[in-house]
């Protein structure tokens, strides 16, 4: 389940695909040369298309900033399923730049240009861009105002590619499909740990302690029910009895187990649920809203650039298979952030602010 809050609708390719990437290392989907013939401020190229290190290391500047300001800096060097964060984004960020290099030969293969508003709007965007920089995220870029007009006018062809190769389509998503329910949860761990409740997470190492834990587990959830169904205050009644720090949620299709979700959704507002049971506890539920209006629009949005995206996708990968690019190693290893003190997410402020999202 996820917390009740406003998801932002991020809009650009550039956008879309830094922040839904994840830690994916195909490198755009493409067949990556190692290669030592780049000229020496070159990193990645795909036919006539080139990434600069400067380009690069603006990317991977803003993407590890973005990281660092939500996690901290030491979140940066923990083990995620065998690699750092740290070693995630960079290969998620080599992932957006073959994405974007991909996608400016698409441009010219179907003839898509930039107009002159554009390019006076990307000059005046690279300079309130580069205004952000500190003189430290400046040495570690290198980057001069040339080179963030040259990513910008690669991220604003990307939007117009895939502007112009899914502006036809006819996709839909129904107010059902998209369908949120705010609920409020009372959650009973059968663990007897007062934890959260994560999947996969033990009972206990003692058989005979398990089986005590569940027994008491259920008549906790039962004396909270059997108190809700008399009147009691739903809010009292998490205070008192749930394992769960959150007591409101916003559901949407696919957030909980199936199990889960038919019964979240079948009930009316103001219903209170049944006990329910799964691996990690007991469940009750009281439903707030069984359509939230402004969230299913917002999820209804989401699922709409999802389904744009991978339509767009079968066209972007039989493209892709047929590149020839050239990518160096040993540059990118030898890029790091340690030590520096780089906190600036401008670069997606900036292109969101003059370019849509």
């Amino acid at each position: 389940m996820r917390k009740k809050k406003k998801t932002v609708a991020v809009c650009g390719v550039l956008l879309a695909a830094a922040l839904s990437l994840g830690g994916c290392s195909t490198k755009g989907g493409l067949k990556v040369v190692l290669t030592g013939g780049l000229s020496r401020n070159e990193l990645f190229s795909v036919n006539k298309a080139a990434m600069t290190l400067p380009e690069a290391k603006l990317l991977l500047m803003t993407e590890l900033a973005r990281y660092r300001n939500l996690y901290g800096e030491e979140m940066l060097s923990r083990q995620f399923g065998g690699q750092t964060l740290e070693e995630s984004v960079k290969e998620s960020t080599l992932d957006l730049m073959g994405k974007l290099l991909v996608m400016d030969e698409m441009a010219d293969k179907y003839q898509i240009r930039l107009n002159e508003e554009d390019t006076a709007n990307i000059l005046s965007a690279s300079a309130e861009y580069m205004d952000t920089l500190t003189e430290t995220e400046k040495a570690f870029t290198g980057a001069s105002e040339s080179d963030v007009q040259h990513l910008f006018e690669k991220a604003l062809l990307a939007d117009r590619v895939y502007a112009e190769l899914t502006g036809e389509q006819t996709i839909e998503v129904s107010d059902d499909e998209a369908r949120v329910v705010t609920v409020r949860h009372i959650f009973i761990s059968t663990a007897g740990s007062g934890q959260t409740g994560n999947a996969g997470e033990e009972a206990s190492a003692d058989e005979s302690q398990a089986i005590a834990a569940a027994g008491d587990a259920y008549n906790r959830a039962m004396s909270a029910y059997d108190q809700l169904r008399q009147g009691a205050d739903f809010d009292s009644m998490a205070q008192q009895y749930s394992d769960d720090a959150q007591e409101e949620y916003q559901v949407a299709r696919g957030d909980v187990e199936q199990k889960l979700e038919e019964a979240l959704f079948s009930l009316d507002t103001g219903e209170l649920s049944t006990v329910m049971q799964n691996s990690t506890g007991y469940h009750i539920f009281l439903c707030v809203n069984n359509f939230d209006r402004e969230a299913t629009d917002q999820n209804k949005q989401k699922l709409l650039e999802e389904r744009r995206w991978e339509a767009f996708e079968q066209t972007y990968n039989a493209f892709a298979r047929d590149q020839v690019c050239q990518f160096s190693q040993r540059k990118w290893d030898a890029i790091t952030l340690d030590g520096e003190e780089i906190t600036n997410t401008g670069l997606y402020d900036v292109y969101r602010s003059r370019f849509g999202g």
